[in-house]
């Protein structure tokens, strides 16, 4: 399956796009600087192997 990353993860619609892509075994990299975004929309997802969480700034990259 395909490695992804989301920017903005923890926002409604990229929390939304994280668990679509992980329920069909692809592999998800969130990263927010959780700004707008909140940790309670990716925490169920921390325990699983195919998810990491980044707190950071794009423009940071």
């Amino acid at each position: 399956m395909s490695n992804l990353l989301i920017t903005g993860g923890a926002g409604f619609i990229g929390s939304n796009l994280i668990d679509y892509f992980l329920e069909r075994g692809h592999k998800v990299v969130c990263l927010d600087d959780l700004s707008t975004g909140y940790e309670k929309n990716i925490e169920h997802n921390f325990n699983n192997p195919n998810f990491r969480f980044i707190k950071g700034d794009i423009r940071d990259l």
